[in-house]
């Protein structure tokens, strides 16, 4: 569990620092890839700052009892990453294309897709 939140907020600071940098959309944090950071991830980033958006370190550490276990891994969220990342957040909850979610069906009289109880 350690090891996915560690990644997926190096990649979402990182997915944040390209879009505030101008190298990157802010669609590209619906793009697949090695790490996908989820919308309700990027909010809990987004927001741990507090209202006032301070800065904020995290740091990420294994027991000490699991094999091969690392070092404490830290980042630090700027104010202007976690405006991103609820931006982000926002983005792929309400205007993200999602596949199998919107299509044409067909009316109730002929049967098709949009019938219920059929």
């Amino acid at each position: 569990m350690t090891n996915r939140m560690f990644a997926a907020a190096r990649r979402a600071q990182q997915l944040a620092r390209d879009v505030g940098e101008g190298e990157s959309p802010l669609s590209a944090f619906g793009h697949p890839g090695d790490v996908t950071v989820n919308a309700t991830e990027l909010e809990s980033l987004g927001s741990l700052g507090g209202p006032e958006q301070d800065a904020y370190p995290l740091r990420f550490s294994q027991s000490p009892l699991l094999p091969g276990s690392r070092s404490p891994q830290g980042l630090r969220m700027t104010p202007g990453q976690q405006r991103i990342l609820r931006e982000a957040a926002d983005y792929l909850r309400t205007r993200q294309p999602r596949a199998n979610v919107t299509g044409q069906s067909r009316s109730a009289e002929s049967g098709g897709a949009g019938q219920i109880g059929g």
